[in-house]
């Protein structure tokens, strides 16, 4: 099965703006972070981090049909 990437920026945005919110948190004084927001945010974080590397993969999967697998050669 072919990986969809077309939604891959979408994803890397959300993922910089979930590393901004933990940091925000941690900004925080300890006794004022609200530690359920922070379990949450982390967790969908590791989540997309995941996705993300999982999608951008090899270049060479990249330059794929994704009809019948014919590998295009990279423009230069």
């Amino acid at each position: 099965m072919a990986k969809v990437t077309g939604f891959l920026g979408v994803f890397e945005d959300k993922l910089d703006k979930l590393y901004h919110h933990i940091k925000l948190e941690y900004e925080k004084p300890r006794e004022e972070r609200n530690k359920e927001n922070l379990k949450a945010l982390a967790k969908e974080a590791k989540k997309l981090k995941k996705l993300v590397a999982d999608t951008q993969g090899n270049d060479s999967e990249k330059c794929t049909c994704p009809s019948c697998g014919h590998k295009f050669r990279p423009k230069e």
